[in-house]
């Protein structure tokens, strides 16, 4: 994750839409406004006005591009990973007959 690492913006905005975290460049700027607005709102004693630059943002933001990046990872492979369930529970109902795989929605 080169693009983690050196804090590449752009490389990280690519990943993103790449895995399906994005679908424009809009959202992706939306959603980093609400970061902003996000830690304003959670700090009563915020000496940043509204539409300032606030220099917490970016640890912010690196850490949630992670975990929407982990997201969309998990989305992109939940269908694969269902499947190979699925088929280790239908081998072992050939032993044991009323094993059940029920697939589950990502959490997130």
């Amino acid at each position: 994750l080169d693009w983690l690492t050196q804090r590449n913006v752009v490389n990280a905005f690519e990943a993103l839409v790449v895995g399906g975290a994005f679908k424009s460049l809009e959202a992706f700027c939306a959603w980093t406004g609400e970061l902003n607005a996000l830690i304003s709102a959670c700090d009563p004693d915020d000496m940043v006005k509204p539409g300032n630059w606030d220099p917490r943002l970016p640890d912010v933001f690196w850490g949630a591009v992670y975990v929407q990046w982990l997201l969309s990872e998990a989305d992109r492979c939940a269908p694969i990973f269902h499947e190979i369930a699925q088929s280790v529970v239908d081998a072992a109902n050939l032993q044991v007959r009323g094993i059940k795989y029920e697939t589950a929605p990502n959490k997130g």
